[in-house]
């Protein structure tokens, strides 16, 4: 609260943000232990979600960048006469090289985070039952970081990309939702029982 008061020195002694100062700043009066150990295992997942979905984030970066390009791509495409449009192929950023980098990169990137969050998260929390909570937002960004990935091979095959002639040959989602799977949601599964 104090902080959000000094980036703008201009409300800094503005009411309104002295009385949100006062009711922000002021810290949370517990009655019990167990309001305190629920308040505490409230803010604790909170946290935790947040790690898992900015290393997911993380991990999808090549992907979503990609993509942005190809959607700036086609609303410029669009805007132009048809008979002056051209194919996302001809696109310096969509030549085979640069969706094979995309692609390295995403699996390169991806088991690295995925790999870094639950050891991470067991090394902090030290609670198997704690750990198992949060097993249902770490699937769910399974579920997102696949299905970014199949978004971007949606691309490729819908803009008729000839991947057989890739120097490369990318992941078909099955290979991807495998080694997403293997490697840290139903690994991790596993680990915890």
């Amino acid at each position: 609260a104090i902080s959000e008061m000094l980036q703008n020195k201009y409300t800094l002694f503005s009411p309104t943000k002295l009385i949100g100062l006062a009711t922000k700043g002021i810290p949370k009066v517990v009655e019990n232990r167990v309001d305190a150990k629920q308040e505490v295992d409230k803010e604790l997942k909170h946290v935790c979600e947040e790690f898992i979905l900015d290393n997911s984030k993380l991990a999808i970066e090549p992907l979503s960048s990609f993509l942005l390009k190809v959607s700036a791509f086609r609303l410029r495409n669009d805007l132009r006469e048809v008979h002056h449009q051209t194919s996302l192929k001809n696109q310096k950023f969509a030549q085979p090289d640069k969706v094979i980098e995309v692609y390295e990169t995403f699996q390169e990137t991806v088991k690295a985070r995925l790999l870094y969050i639950v050891p991470k998260m067991s090394e902090y929390l030290g609670d198997r039952e704690t750990e198992s909570i949060l097993l249902k937002p770490i699937q769910a960004s399974a579920k997102h970081i696949i299905d970014t990935y199949q978004a971007f091979y949606d691309i490729m095959k819908n803009e008729n990309f000839d991947l057989n002639n890739f120097p490369k040959s990318l992941g078909d989602i099955d290979k991807v939702k495998g080694w997403v799977q293997c490697e840290w949601v139903w690994e991790e599964q596993e680990h915890g029982k």
